[in-house]
């Protein structure tokens, strides 16, 4: 479930030209970059449109059985792997930042280092000071994802910053409750399209990720693996996003 067959019949066209630079895309974990968004971080670099990637989470919970990769190996492992996907769709190393927030226990609002983590994530916004950023969906279904959305949110508000906001879904596709959708109230739904050489980039960043798609990693055989359904939904020419009403 993500969202009914009038929203998508509606949805409006997602330009580059909706998009003049610095762009901002947050991923909770390496490799939410490149399926949610990586067509559209190609396009952003083809057109020499500034675009930076924040990757939120240290990635270390996907295989956290494993004895053969411990810990700090796992997160260099998937910190290697976001790098060279980034690089794949056009993006620098010195435009990736990487906050190593724990995987999954980024904080939430009302954790003890919310307000730490706000606060981190606000001083590099307001370095940054992009024009538009792109968030997971506020209640896509995984608390990092919720979590990332809330200290961008709070970072925001921390720094007054004018721009607009874009939320890209990931989970929903098959882990949403129906209270977990977009209404049609509290958003617009945008639609990128993408050309044969957009989604061979992106196809080429998601394989990068090799680590999520068991191909690394054989010791933990209850781990975290990307199935072919869930990438069937990333495979598309259309990426979908979210812009919230309230802006």
């Amino acid at each position: 479930m993500m969202h009914d067959a009038h929203a998508i019949e509606n949805a409006t066209k997602l330009r580059l030209s909706d998009l003049p630079g610095p762009v901002l895309i947050l991923a909770p974990h390496a490799d939410d970059e490149s399926l949610g968004c990586g067509g559209l971080i190609a396009a952003l670099a083809e057109e020499n449109i500034p675009v930076h990637v924040w990757l939120v989470s240290d990635g270390t919970m996907s295989h956290p059985n494993s004895v053969a990769f411990p810990p700090e190996q796992r997160r260099s492992i998937r910190e290697e792997e976001f790098n060279r996907a980034c690089q794949r769709l056009g993006v620098a190393f010195e435009r990736l930042q990487f906050f190593r927030f724990p995987d999954t226990r980024v904080p939430l609002p009302g954790a003890p280092y919310f307000a730490d983590a706000a606060t981190q994530v606000a001083e590099k916004l307001r370095e940054l000071n992009p024009k538009a950023i792109f968030t997971p969906w506020r209640r896509d279904p995984h608390c990092d994802h919720r979590a990332t959305t809330a200290l961008i949110r709070t970072a925001i508000f921390q720094t007054n910053w004018k721009g607009d906001l874009y939320e890209y879904p990931i989970w929903l596709y098959e882990l949403a409750a129906r209270s977990d959708v977009p209404r049609p109230d509290e958003v617009e739904v945008l639609t990128f399209e993408l050309d044969e050489n957009l989604l061979f980039k992106k196809k080429k960043a998601i394989e990068t990720h090799a680590s999520q798609l068991g191909q690394i990693i054989h010791d933990d055989p209850k781990a975290f693996s990307l199935q072919p359904q869930v990438l069937a939904h990333f495979l598309t020419p259309t990426e979908y996003y979210y812009r919230s009403h309230e802006q």
